[in-house]
């Protein structure tokens, strides 16, 4: 018998059903960044596929004015195949995304290998790659005597405006993030810091905890004052404060492109683990 599918715009009223199939969807892509569930259903592009008005996939695609626009959630439910899901959702997102934009870029990262085939078949194009390191917290990955040439403090929410400006200024599309994305990273960080330099807030950092594990969410520096180890500065700080807390490991990551950073962390003896994550774009004209 042949199957029929019907597409649906989530909505909150759709939140129990949602929550449920994503509970029991055995294959997922989440991008990786911070926000929840309710905040996506609240934005656009957000479809739902459905089979007798089950839900069997959910693709989640946000478009904000100035924002680079990424794919956040591609889920599938059992007994249904990844690929035939995403050709009947991704093309109804283009769609959407065709009325308010002289040109459609979208962004993804493939941390699954059957991810990447669908990103493969759907003519997007490897662009980046994303490495992972990690630092061990044993006495020789100390840092030494360090004198910080700045100020450094504790971020406070009323910064987050500050920090969003300092991340426009730090990084290029599609790395750049919004306010409210930024205002959820510090929502979810155990530490958090900002480097004031002549008065200004010229660089900042993000890091969570999970266990005896920390995650360097988030570092920026202005480019303007760069050069003066503000990252360095911000990066032993926050080591500091784990080595205090017993932490096991902080991780983080960058992109291979990255030289600058990718030399800090070698100096701070981050080590590479070597499972990079390559980075996805779809550029087209709109339909």
């Amino acid at each position: 018998m042949e199957r029929r599918y019907k597409t649906k715009d989530a909505s909150l009223n759709d939140l129990p059903k949602i929550k449920s199939f994503l509970n029991q969807s055995p294959l997922y892509h989440i991008h990786l960044d911070w926000g929840s569930i309710e905040q996506l259903i609240n934005k656009n592009n957000f479809l739902m596929l459905l089979e007798n008005e089950n839900i069997i996939g959910i693709l989640t695609c946000p478009s904000v004015k100035d924002d680079p626009v990424w794919i956040r959630q591609f889920s599938i439910g059992k007994y249904h195949k990844p690929g035939e899901v995403w050709n009947i959702l991704f093309p109804k997102i283009l769609e959407s995304l065709s009325y308010s934009a002289s040109t459609i870029n979208i962004y993804s990262i493939a941390v699954w290998d059957w991810y990447e085939r669908i990103l493969k078949n759907a003519d997007f194009i490897s662009f980046q790659q994303i490495v992972s390191l990690e630092w061990t917290n044993i006495r020789k990955n100390h840092p030494g005597p360090f004198t910080p040439p700045m100020k450094v403090r504790p971020m406070d929410i009323e910064d987050i405006p500050s920090i969003t400006q300092v991340d426009s200024d730090a990084f290029s599309i599609p790395w750049n993030l919004n306010q409210e994305t930024l205002h959820n990273a510090y929502r979810e960080s155990s530490y958090s810091s900002v480097a004031i330099f002549d008065d200004t807030i010229a660089g900042y950092l993000m890091a969570s905890q999970k266990h005896l594990n920390t995650h360097i969410s988030r570092i920026a520096v202005i480019p303007d004052y760069q050069g003066r180890k503000i990252g360095l500065t911000l990066m032993i700080e926050c080591l500091r404060y784990y080595i205090e807390k017993n932490i096991l490991t902080i991780s983080v990551n960058t992109q291979k492109s990255n030289i600058a950073s990718l030399a800090l962390y070698k100096k701070l003896r981050f080590e590479n683990l070597g499972n990079n994550f390559p980075v996805y774009h779809f550029t087209s004209p709109p339909l």
